[in-house]
């Protein structure tokens, strides 16, 4: 019989995971001005290599600040001035913020899918405790996005 702590290490990541593509999908049907982004997938070995070194390295970098260093260090800041419940709210709020509009680039809908990614991945690492565990999903999702983003541009 597995542990409930064994349990909480597949199946919080799993439907994190689950959760992130579904919205994504959804997202993609909502009707918008989209921004022309062109994706193409890599087209030799050493491209695909890089292109996976990028988004292993970008989703652990992501995790780090946004989802570990980030809402902590703000919390640390505001319980100065506010109770600890507010505290915690007002920097995941400012935290989910600044990750969701580190994607302006690619047009407001992913400003959206950011926020609902946000807040999905951040439940992970309270809920696993492991930003390795989240860092790795964040990383599927990335690669999930790119074969998405690209069956739509079909």
């Amino acid at each position: 019989m597995e542990s409930p702590k064994s349990l909480k290490l597949v199946y919080i990541p799993f439907f994190t995971l689950i959760s992130l593509i579904a919205i994504s999908i959804l997202l993609q049907f909502i009707p918008y001005y989209k921004t022309v982004i062109k994706v193409e997938l890599p087209d030799s070995y050493v491209k695909w290599i890089f292109c996976g070194l990028n988004f292993l390295f970008a989703a652990f970098y992501e995790e780090v600040i946004y989802r570990f260093y980030a809402p902590k260090s703000l919390k640390y800041i505001l319980i100065r001035f506010a109770p600890e419940k507010v505290s915690i709210l007002v920097s995941e709020i400012i935290t989910c913020a600044l990750f969701s509009f580190a994607h302006l680039q690619n047009g407001l809908l992913a400003v959206l899918n950011a926020a609902f990614a946000y807040i999905l991945l951040r439940l992970c690492i309270e809920k696993t405790g492991s930003i390795w565990i989240t860092a790795f999903v964040h990383f599927l999702y990335n690669i999930a996005q790119l074969v998405l983003v690209t069956l739509v541009n079909l």
